[in-house]
């Protein structure tokens, strides 16, 4: 939400985390895929796929800034 502005009750209500979650797995297991969920979430709502990208994944863009 505070990437975006929008709140995780406004998405499609399409993926479930528990599609992604385990009982065997551990909080920061939990942590490491929070933004392959976030991205499917956003995906699935309709955002475009390189805005989606750099809300998720924001390091591997100011990586491939920081060369420009």
């Amino acid at each position: 939400m505070n990437r975006t502005g929008i709140s995780y009750m406004e998405l499609a209500d399409r993926v479930l985390v528990s599609d992604w979650v385990d009982d065997d797995m551990t909080e920061e297991d939990i942590d490491k895929i929070i933004p392959d969920i976030a991205w499917e979430i956003l995906d699935m709502s309709g955002l475009d796929r390189d805005a989606v990208d750099k809300i998720c994944y924001p390091d591997e863009f100011e990586e491939a800034d920081d060369g420009i």
